[in-house]
């Protein structure tokens, strides 16, 4: 988190970026959306709070980014649909990394809109 922090933290939004940025990488290195909100919602949700952010806003923000944490690879739900269905894992993976951060950037530039908004 402080790296993605220090990256996007002086924008105006920056601190929602953040959470988007981090549950990501965290999806990257876990495979898990569950484990990612588990391991970082307390942080995320006090960052937020301190940014000013409600808390429905923080909270839907940590549920959303943290799901989209298991669309970057190495998702073990996209390993499974893979295995059980026969599809080449590098397609799943190519489809699943391209839209984890096509949603990433539309979930941070909400998270902007928003703070500018506030």
């Amino acid at each position: 988190m402080n790296l993605t922090k220090e990256m996007v933290g002086h924008l105006k939004g920056g601190i929602a970026i953040t959470v988007v940025l981090a549950s990501l990488v965290f999806g990257a290195i876990s495979g898990s959306g569950t484990a990612s909100m588990l391991a970082l919602g307390s942080v995320f949700l006090v960052a937020l709070r301190q940014g000013n952010y409600d808390d429905i806003f923080s909270y839907g923000l940590i549920s959303t980014s943290s799901s989209l944490s298991s669309l970057i690879p190495p998702g073990v739900a996209m390993i499974l649909y893979a295995t059980i269905t026969g599809t080449s894992v590098q397609d799943v993976f190519l489809v699943g990394l391209s839209m984890g951060i096509v949603f990433g950037v539309i979930l941070a530039a909400y998270g902007v809109f928003y703070a500018i908004k506030l």
